[in-house]
């Protein structure tokens, strides 16, 4: 006869409170339409901002910001997801301070451009991300976007943060 015995365990820890580190680039919320940084560290970000009939141009949804003293870093913009493109007539997202760079863009409710080219966010430096709008009806679309943030020089990036557009 074979006999077994089992204990049971009980392991509960308490989950402690963690400090979360801020990553050296990060959001901040425009002047333009509704932003959100809806993250403790800065690195997700939803806006709100309002399609018309015409086109509408929002220079400051978001600011991006380039907290290291030392480092230069490449961005870009990719498109992650879109929902209610359709009525998107146009919607184009543009990183600018000195220069402009387009990143995404919609047409006509066609994705024409997913991703953009690298641009320059140095040491110490706040970059923007405009949106020009023009829908061709009332509706809700969302727009989810991915930052690319890679070091100056390299080309894997570092971090992805997401961004979220709602068109209303």
């Amino acid at each position: 006869m074979v006999s077994a015995q089992a204990s049971t365990y009980n392991h509960y820890t308490p989950f402690t409170e963690c400090t979360v580190s801020v990553p050296d680039v990060v959001f901040d919320a425009g002047t333009n339409g509704t932003a959100y940084v809806i993250s403790t560290n800065k690195t997700r970000a939803e806006a709100n901002i309002t399609g018309t009939l015409t086109e509408t141009y929002y220079e400051y949804v978001l600011n991006i910001t380039n907290l290291s003293s030392s480092i230069n870093y490449t961005v870009k913009l990719e498109n992650a997801s879109i929902t209610g493109i359709s009525r998107l007539t146009n919607f184009t997202a543009y990183f600018h301070d000195v220069t402009t760079s387009k990143q995404v863009e919609i047409s006509n409710g066609a994705v024409t451009q997913s991703s953009g080219p690298g641009y320059s966010l140095a040491a110490s430096t706040i970059i923007y991300l405009s949106i020009a709008i023009k829908v061709s009806s009332s509706g809700d679309s969302t727009v989810d976007l991915r930052l690319h943030v890679a070091k100056s020089g390299t080309t894997s990036p570092e971090i992805i943060q997401p961004i979220r557009i709602n068109v209303n």
